[in-house]
């Protein structure tokens, strides 16, 4: 926040097996043309009613997208070998010549018949499931060769229960457990694996779903500073929005303030200090994350924020922006939603004694101004997560448009791995942007605020909507404070 001047804001046998016949004029139910004869299962005729020579092999089937060299009632084609004269075997499912393989040459694709069903193998007739679940062709015969195939089978099922064993004794496993063995769970109450960046597997990968993600500007918990809150409750600051963040997928605000019990106040102008009682209340109205990345959170100094964030984290809220050392500030908080891992950090730009900034062994706000640490955060947010949420305090107060610099740290976060930007500091609403399909808020203005004043008072929501496909879209949707502590929705 800043300081508004005091008032910041898926055949059985018997069957034709034909397919259709010519095209035109009538068809029998089984859809043969009404000049041919009908289709009878008989040992002396063939699959159509055509008589069968004795001394000559049986025809092909006519099927579709094959074409047979031996006409209906016509004698052994010449050149037939006498055994096969004496003895025709009887034909099999589909026409074909049971024990005997297809001679060469004797059918050929015609145009459109599907690859691999030429050589006198049809296709094979839809199977059906019998009593026991199992699936297949009543009386099927067996085709020649089939026990090597069956073989060959055996033979690979064999390596690989040899290749699981060899793994399970040496102990692979793409996650890691915790020491009572369990898996760890990540925010959201999902399991994660040990090891954050690893994507999951195609097999194991959930299927994604619409999100809905909203963000607020500054948000001050403090009954000193509202005092309605003393009258109202803490559900006052809530009560104006009918339920939007208990609806959504996440909330993260800005809260401008330690919440803490810690009285140890800062030499500055404005000094805030939340009432940790405020925090589940906003935890059961929808909120998820609190940033306290801004230059209120040190208010009470070291230990009250330190102990804000206890507080925070004990109602079951998310806090970010801030920690006991800069690896901590810089963390994200990540959450497993509708099959999306989505991260979460807070960075501030506006903090200028330096002993407020976390650092390698103090406690402190994220990043400060230095912005290559920003963009760090956002890369390591990026490397464990497939959405990054990004809220930062910068820029001017009582800005209504965002600075040049602004602009290109924006560009620079997106670049890094960004998917959507929450600014705020200036007190007022600043414009919707977009850089590459992602929204930029350079600011939201003020939220749970005092009526100070028209503009000040004039504030909104950030509404970001991701598709299952991941499409970003966005819309700001108007607010006002009508009341001291109290927005409600326009």
């Amino acid at each position: 926040m800043a300081d508004e001047g005091a008032r910041p804001q898926v055949l059985g046998r018997g069957e034709c097996r034909h397919r259709r016949g010519s095209r035109g004029g009538p068809r029998l139910p089984h859809g043969e043309p009404r000049d041919r004869p009908p289709c009878v299962v008989a040992q002396d005729r063939d699959l159509c009613g055509t008589r069968v020579d004795r001394g000559s092999p049986p025809r092909r089937g006519h099927q579709r997208g094959v074409q047979s060299d031996v006409r209906p009632g016509t004698g052994p084609r010449r050149g037939l070998p006498a055994r096969l004269r004496r003895r025709a075997p009887r034909p099999g499912p589909h026409g074909r010549v049971l024990g005997q393989a297809p001679q060469r040459g004797a059918v050929r694709l015609a145009r459109g018949a599907r690859p691999g069903h030429g050589r006198g193998r049809p296709p094979h007739p839809r199977a059906r499931s019998g009593a026991g679940g199992s699936a297949g062709v009543k009386g099927r015969h067996r085709h020649p060769g089939s026990a090597g195939f069956a073989a060959i089978v055996a033979a690979l099922l064999i390596v690989v229960a040899v290749a699981v064993a060899v793994r399970a004794l040496t102990g692979g496993s793409p996650a890691e457990s915790d020491a009572n063995g369990a898996l760890p769970k990540a925010p959201g109450g999902s399991v994660a694996t040990g090891s954050p960046s690893a994507a999951p597997t195609k097999e194991h990968q959930p299927k994604r779903g619409k999100l809905l993600i909203h963000g607020t500007g500054d948000v001050s918990l403090d009954p000193s500073y509202i005092p309605a809150f003393r009258t109202q409750g803490y559900g006052w600051a809530w009560s104006g929005l009918s339920g939007l963040f208990q609806r959504d997928d996440l909330t993260v605000i800005n809260l401008e303030c330690p919440a803490t019990d810690v009285i140890d106040p800062e030499s500055k102008q404005f000094v805030f200090r939340c009432d940790p009682a405020s925090l589940p209340v906003a935890r059961r109205l929808g909120v998820e994350v609190a940033n306290q990345a801004n230059n209120h959170a040190y208010d009470q100094g070291p230990d009250g924020l330190l102990d804000s964030l206890q507080q925070i984290r004990r109602a079951g809220i998310a806090p970010v922006g801030a920690g006991a050392d800069q690896s901590r500030a810089l963390r994200a908080a990540t959450f497993d939603l509708r099959g999306w891992r989505v991260a979460v950090v807070g960075i501030d730009e506006v903090l200028d004694p330096t002993y407020m900034v976390a650092g390698p062994d103090r406690p402190g706000t994220a990043a400060g101004h230095d912005f290559d640490l920003a963009l760090r955060a956002v890369r390591q947010a990026a490397e464990r997560a497939d959405i990054v949420v990004a809220m930062i305090h910068w820029g001017v107060e009582l800005d209504t448009q965002p600075r040049a610099y602004q602009v290109e740290e924006a560009h620079r976060m997106i670049d890094a791995g960004a998917d959507v930007i929450f600014g705020g500091h200036s007190h007022r609403l600043q414009p919707l942007d977009t850089y590459r399909g992602r929204p930029i808020f350079y600011s939201l203005g003020n939220f749970v605020w005092p009526h100070l004043s028209e503009e000040g008072s004039t504030t909104g929501i950030a509404e970001v909507r991701v598709t299952p496909k991941g499409r970003f879209t966005a819309r700001l949707l108007p607010a006002y404070v009508i009341s001291d502590g109290h927005p409600v929705l326009r």
